[in-house]
């Protein structure tokens, strides 16, 4: 099952609500049936990997664009002809922090 979602204006401290809320509203819900207890996992994973990043003020007070993609699979084995696993998680700044560097 693949998923993908973007969430714009994220900050360290709204960051957490935001992203919670689009996986919730609009990418749980679409996973396929068969899967969807593993993806469902799979994407909670990631979710919880780029708030980690937003807020830990490693990259500035933002806002930033995070976008989140995935292919998640039934019971995580690799399976002949199966698409692999994969994650990607894209932190964008969209405009500069004050006092930052380019």
């Amino acid at each position: 099952m693949s998923w993908s979602f973007s969430v714009t204006n994220v900050t360290p401290s709204t960051a957490q609500r935001e992203i919670e809320f689009v996986a919730q509203q609009d990418i749980i819900p679409r996973l396929e049936p068969a899967s969807a207890f593993e993806s469902a996992e799979q994407v909670t994973a990631v979710v919880n990997a780029a708030i980690d990043l937003v807020t830990s003020g490693a990259f500035g007070d933002g806002p930033f664009t995070v976008r989140l993609t995935g292919h998640g699979r039934w019971s995580g084995f690799a399976r002949e002809g199966w698409g692999p696993v994969i994650v990607t998680i894209s932190v964008n700044q969209t405009e500069a922090s004050p006092g930052g560097t380019s």
